[in-house]
């Protein structure tokens, strides 16, 4: 029997199957939440000429040292290196190249990019090309289909799908941009997750309102944000849509710290 238990595991095995060199690529401010165990046992234990690299990628979106922290973390298990999404991310690329040559276990190095949707794939392929060869958006599976981009006589790229099957209940797929807030059904448990992980008073600062608990907070926000349903009403549906909104599209600082051994 196949260790691969759905027709989605089964693509990213094909696209697995014709790399020597695997690109894990991570959310820096949240490196736990999108890592797969699955995947990481699939590459190690079943692909012996195979290499994983874990790339932390957006590291600039978090403090320091807190990369450091994570960098030191995450390179007890694999190989890893850090990547800037905006200051500095053409010289971080360079490196990037560089540690795939250093690890590959024979030359060419076919290099898989594979991931979480939203976590950063299609630009680390555009900065390693030097050009934009595939398109990048933000809607979860918009990379469809197999494409080869070559880098150099030393390093060819196999692009796609390469995105790793969702798992989780409904808010850890909210929180990791797999469902829109048209998509949710507990709509305010996402906003109360949300304000857990970020911190009540990171919150409140970020909004600039004082609230007592989820549902004082949505009131304010739509408040704050004219949504208002008839005879004034604050219309909470919407702003809970407009935060989980926010939070997907990385305007609500968040990061986390490595957990401790």
């Amino acid at each position: 029997m196949s260790y691969i238990s759905s027709h989605e595991w089964q693509i990213l095995n094909d696209v697995i199957s014709d790399a020597n060199v695997v690109l894990e690529v991570l959310d820096a401010r949240d490196p736990s939440g999108t890592r797969n165990e699955h995947l990481e046992k699939l590459v190690t234990q079943h692909f012996e000429n195979t290499k994983l690299l874990v790339v932390l990628n957006k590291a600039d979106l978090i403090p320091k040292d807190v990369e450091i922290k994570w960098l030191y973390y995450l390179k007890k298990e694999f190989p890893v290196i850090a990547i800037s999404c905006t200051k500095g991310f053409e010289r971080t690329i360079r490196l990037l190249r560089k540690k795939i040559l250093t690890i590959t276990p024979s030359l060419p190095a076919y290099v898989a990019i594979v991931g979480y949707t939203n976590v950063g794939k299609s630009t680390i392929i555009n900065g390693l090309k030097g050009t934009k060869v595939v398109g990048v958006s933000p809607q979860a599976g918009f990379t469809r289909g197999k494409q080869y981009v070559n880098l150099s006589d030393a390093i060819l790229l196999i692009d796609s799908p390469g995105i790793i099957p969702m798992e989780g209940d409904e808010i850890e797929l909210a929180l990791k941009d797999f469902l829109s807030p048209e998509r949710i059904k507990n709509i305010e448990a996402v906003v109360e997750e949300i304000i857990k992980r970020v911190g009540h008073s990171e919150i409140a600062k970020l909004y600039k309102v004082e609230f007592t608990d989820g549902d004082d907070f949505l009131e304010k926000v739509a408040r704050q944000r004219g949504k208002l349903m008839s005879g004034g009403m604050p219309d909470t549906y919407e702003a809970a849509k407009t935060v989980v909104r926010e939070w997907q599209r990385g305007r609500i600082n968040y990061y986390s710290i490595p957990p401790d051994r």
